[in-house]
C-alpha cells in the first residue's frame, strides 16, 4: 500500500511541476509582451513640447511688422488732408470770377448796341442824318418822338412816290426800325440770363422780359402781314399788344434795378411811334 502511494505522490508532483513549469513557459512571454507595448507609448509626447517652441517664435516675428506699418500711413493721410494749402487754393479761386462778372450785370453794354439811347439822354442830334427828308419829317411830325422817329427811319428810308404811299412806306419802316432794336434787346436779355453774377430775383424778370420781347417781335410780324390788306384793325391791336410787351416787362422789376430800363424806354416810344404812323395809314 505505501508503494502505490508513493508511486501516487510521485506521479501527482512531476505532474505539478511539470505543469508549474508549462505555466511559467506561458506567463513569462505575455509578460514580456505586455512591457514592450507600454514603452513606445511614451515615445509619441516628448515630439509635442518638440513642435511647441518652433510655434512660438514664429507668431512673434511677424506681429511686429504688422503694427509698425498702419501708424505712418495714417498720419500721411492726415497731414495731407489737413493741409491748408487746398483750403487757400479754394479761397484764392474765388475771387477772381467775381471781378469780370460783375461788369455785365451793369446795363452799360446796352449802350454801344443801341445807338439811339443817345435820343433819351437830351440828345436828340445822335443818330440823325445830316439831310432829313422832308416827307420823313412830315410823318414823323405827327409823332409823339419826332426825332427818334426821324432817326430810326431815314438809315431805312428807300423813297417814295406819294403821300399815301409815303404813310405805307414809313409804317414798315418804322415797325422793321423797332423789331431790330427788339432784336438786340433779346440778345442782351440771353446774355444776362448766361451771367453767373445776375441775382437770383433780376433773372426771374429778364427771363420774363425776353418772354415779352418775343411776343413783341411776333406781334410786330403780324402788324407788317396786315399791310398790304390795309387791315388796321389788326395792324393797331398788334402794334399796341408790342407796346404792352414793353411795358409789362418794366413793370416787372418794382422794387428792383432793372438792367433793361433804358432799353425798355425807347422800345416803348419805337412802338408809340408805330402807332401814331398806323393811323396816317387810310
Amino acid at each position: 500500500m505505501e508503494t502505490k502511494n508513493n508511486q501516487k505522490l510521485l506521479v501527482f508532483s512531476c505532474f505539478t511541476l511539470s505543469l508549474f513549469i508549462s505555466v511559467h513557459a506561458i506567463c513569462v512571454p505575455r509578460k514580456s509582451e505586455a512591457g514592450t507595448p507600454s514603452q513606445p507609448s511614451q515615445t509619441p509626447p516628448p515630439m509635442q513640447p518638440v513642435s511647441f517652441p518652433q510655434a512660438q517664435p514664429s507668431k512673434t516675428t511677424p506681429s511686429a511688422p504688422t503694427t509698425d506699418p498702419p501708424q505712418p500711413k495714417t498720419t500721411t493721410t492726415k497731414n495731407t488732408d489737413s493741409a491748408p494749402e487746398t483750403e487757400d487754393q479754394k479761397s484764392h479761386g474765388s475771387p477772381p470770377p467775381t471781378t469780370p462778372e460783375q461788369p455785365p450785370v451793369e446795363p452799360t453794354p446796352f449802350t454801344p448796341q443801341f445807338p439811339l439811347l443817345g435820343m433819351l439822354k437830351g440828345n436828340p442830334s445822335d443818330g440823325l442824318s445830316a439831310n432829313v427828308d422832308p416827307l420823313v419829317k412830315k410823318v414823323c411830325a405827327s409823332t409823339d418822338y419826332s426825332s427818334l422817329c426821324e432817326s430810326s427811319i431815314a438809315p431805312l428810308l428807300s423813297g417814295a412816290k406819294d403821300a399815301t404811299a409815303d404813310a405805307v412806306a414809313m409804317l414798315e419802316l418804322v415797325i422793321k426800325a423797332a423789331s431790330e432794336h427788339t432784336k438786340l434787346a433779346i440778345a442782351e436779355a440771353e446774355k444776362l440770363i448766361a451771367a453767373p453774377t445776375t441775382p437770383a430775383k433780376v433773372l426771374a424778370m429778364i427771363k420774363d422780359c425776353k418772354d415779352n420781347y418775343d411776343d413783341a417781335l411776333d406781334n410786330y410780324q403780324s402788324a407788317l402781314d396786315a399791310i398790304p390788306a390795309r387791315d388796321i384793325g389788326t395792324i393797331n391791336s398788334m402794334l399796341s399788344a408790342a407796346l404792352t410787351d414793353y411795358t409789362t416787362c418794366d413793370d416787372g422789376f418794382e422794387g428792383l434795378k432793372s438792367p433793361v430800363a433804358a432799353i425798355d424806354r425807347l422800345l416803348s416810344k419805337m412802338a408809340s411811334n408805330t402807332l401814331a404812323v398806323a393811323s396816317l395809314v387810310n
